[in-house]
């Protein structure tokens, strides 16, 4: 592309290897990061390498702890809930779905409880300002990456996308911030977080705060922004072409279909014979809104001339 070299890999087996092969052999482009950093966003494991990506990964990994990520099933089955009830609905009326669309909002649903023990429920609610921030960066940043000139920098014009990019990072960067002060909030209210996280950002702030981590809450922040960021556009697509290919593999859907009543069916047994789901109530009670306000506090000079 122009002057510069890409390759393109479909080989499951060679991007597997070669992602085990990060940081040292494997890297992200210097550019990726210089652009992420320059448009007011932190820095988290998508962007950096070397010693930075190896601190932060320890600290990420902590929170998938199997023991961890077995607490977070109550709010991702309360989100699959919503959404089936979602499309239920549009069933019973015979209305067409959106599916990329409700998929997006399932998965910022998702990740909101997930990672942040936040409950912001934009299936039921219809509400769409996280997607409308999100929407924004991902692009950005690829268009940014790409582009043979930085016409987004101050020698250059401030276009109107400039200006609704930067309120959105502001927001976002603002919202971030917020799921770290109050997820730090619980923990000194409940000591006991630290040893059994109630979240991933719980799981991150514990690992980041071991002595000597080399992690600060900024860092923490970039791999917040991550998990919005990633979780947002990459899961839902993935799930939208699933689903795609499914209802175009009549007996691919069918077994996938057997298989998962035949686990739905297991588990449900479980929980009766346990006496229902402990940690539910706790769930409940760490959920939080968050109300996107906006802020330019993090945005970079370029990005910081178009907050107006």
């Amino acid at each position: 592309m122009g002057r510069r070299k890409i390759l393109v890999v479909g080989e499951h087996a060679v991007v597997a290897a070669s992602l085990r092969d990060r940081p040292d052999g494997f890297r992200r482009t210097a550019r990726a990061e210089e652009i992420w950093q320059e448009m007011g966003l932190a820095p988290g494991l998508f962007g950096v390498n070397g010693d930075t990506w190896r601190r932060q990964r320890r600290m990420v990994m902590a929170g998938f702890d199997p023991a961890h990520v077995k607490r977070y099933f109550p709010s991702m089955q309360k989100v699959g809930e919503r959404l089936s009830g979602r499309w239920r609905k549009a069933a019973l009326a015979g209305a067409a779905i959106d599916l990329q669309a409700d998929l997006m909002r399932y998965t910022v649903d998702t990740i909101a409880g997930l990672a942040f023990g936040a409950e912001v429920n934009t299936l039921e609610s219809d509400e769409d300002v996280i997607q409308r921030h999100l929407e924004k960066i991902f692009p950005a940043l690829f268009r940014r990456i790409l582009s043979p000139l930085p016409l987004w920098r101050p020698s250059f014009i401030c276009t109107p996308a400039d200006r609704r990019l930067a309120r959105s990072v502001a927001a976002v960067n603002l919202a971030v911030d917020g799921f770290i002060v109050q997820a730090r909030a619980r923990m000194r209210a409940e000591p006991a977080l630290r040893a059994h996280p109630g979240n991933l950002l719980e799981a991150m702030i514990a690992a980041a705060d071991v002595e000597g981590g080399g992690i600060d809450d900024r860092q923490v922040a970039g791999n917040v922004l991550t998990m919005l960021l990633a979780g947002e556009d990459t899961s839902a697509n993935t799930i939208a072409w699933m689903i795609h290919l499914l209802w175009k593999n009549p007996q691919a859907l069918a077994r996938s279909s057997a298989e998962v009543r035949g686990a739905r069916g297991r588990v449900r047994a479980r929980a009766l014979a346990g006496g229902g789901r402990p940690g539910r109530r706790r769930q409940r009670r760490q959920a939080r809104r968050y109300a996107f306000r906006g802020g330019a506090a993090h945005l970079s000079r370029p990005l910081r001339r178009c907050w107006k």
